[in-house]
Parts: structure tokens; sequence; C-alpha cells
């Protein structure tokens, strides 16, 4: 049985996809793939402002918009095309990739200690992944050096449920987002 589950103040609100209409079906996927696409460019625009009038502060009002939509677009293009190739990221009950999941956790600490040296707070929820995004393509190779080092020293557990094979480290409950600054909200 197929199940989609969501969890808020403690509250599972979860449904049998199989028992599911197909306009039920659809709504749902219309509704995730806009909102998916929405929130990857949530809180986007002030951040594109900023950069493009501190480059340009004589940049007029539409040229800023342009910039705006340019980067929507772009950011919504590489949503798309994440969510296509299946490499949007792992949820609950979805196959983790110890490695990825391990270099996700160093970037976050990395990318908050750098925030805190430099006494800049770091964004909320989505901003903040596409900022975590970026830092780690930036720091990639540094980042998995170090991942496949603490891997080597750390125990990983392999749970299979059915065909789907679940990773954990000793630090991790299963199934859960390691703690840190991050909200996937559909993606990474």
């Amino acid at each position: 049985m197929t199940t989609l589950s969501y969890k808020r103040h403690g509250v599972d609100f979860a449904a049998n996809v199989e028992s599911m209409s197909a306009e039920t079906i659809a709504y749902l996927l219309q509704y995730g793939w806009s909102q998916s696409l929405q929130d990857s460019v949530a809180g986007r625009a002030k951040a594109v402002r900023e950069e493009v009038t501190g480059k340009d502060p004589l940049l007029s009002e539409a040229g800023i918009l342009e910039a705006i939509r340019q980067d929507e677009v772009g950011t919504m293009q590489k949503r798309m095309d994440a969510i296509l190739a299946n490499t949007i990221g792992a949820r609950v009950g979805m196959a983790r990739d110890p490695l990825e999941v391990e270099v996700r956790r160093l970037g976050r600490i990395e990318l908050s200690a750098a925030a805190k040296k430099a006494q800049k707070k770091l964004p909320k929820k989505e901003a903040y992944n596409e900022m975590l995004g970026r830092f780690i393509e930036a720091n990639r190779a540094t980042l998995v050096r170090l991942a496949e080092t603490n891997l080597a020293n750390k125990a990983t557990f392999t749970f299979d449920l059915g065909g789907q094979t679940l990773a954990q480290a000793p630090d991790q409950t299963l199934g859960e987002e390691p703690e840190g600054e991050e909200e996937d909200e559909t993606e990474e």
C-alpha cells in the first residue's frame, strides 16, 4: 500500500494513494508541482534586488525587475530539471546516499560557521536551501573529502524495508533529516 503522509503538531495526516480518484491525484500533482516551483524562488526577489543594486546602484526599476525575472526563471528551471532527473532530494521512506547526507551535514556546519564569523544571519527555509546548495557546490571537493573521512570512521547501519534500502548513521533517527537550519519542503 502506498501512503502519503504529512506530520504537523504531532498529527500524521495520511492517505492511501490506491483509494484516490484520478482527479485527486491530478490535483495533488499539480499543486505539488506548482508549490515546488514557487518554493524554489521564495525570498529570492529581495536577495536579487540587493545583489544587482549593489553591483549597479543606478540600475532602473525595470532593470531590477528584469534581473529578478531572469533569476526566478533560471531557479525554477533548475528545480524542474532536478525533479525530472529524480535528484530533488530524499524524503522519509526513500533511499538516501550516506555520502550526500554527510556532505550536506558538513555544508550546514561550515555555512553556519562562515555566517557567524561574518556576523551575518542565514535566511530561512527555501532561501537557506538555495544558499546551502550553492555553498556545497562551491566547496564540493573539500566537503566530499571530509565526508568520506567521517563515514570511514563511523559505522553505518542499513535496513531493507520491503525492497527499499534506508541507511542510518548512529546519530540520525531513521528517515529523518539531520538536525540543522535546513528545512526541506519538497526538495533539496
